[in-house]
């Protein structure tokens, strides 16, 4: 995963591009997976889609 990305959901506001790129939905599915981590969320996703 880029760590520029893990560091663009971790800050203040810095997440809400996601869910542009991803459905609101979709996302949940990896937020739930990675306990409520959204830049872990993130990493998991783009670790799948790899």
């Amino acid at each position: 995963m880029a760590d520029g990305a893990a560091r663009a959901v971790s800050a203040p506001g810095g997440d809400r591009w996601v869910t542009h790129w991803l459905s609101p939905a979709r996302f949940a599915v990896y937020v739930e997976a990675a306990a409520g981590d959204r830049a872990g969320a993130l990493a998991l996703y783009e670790w799948n889609a790899s």
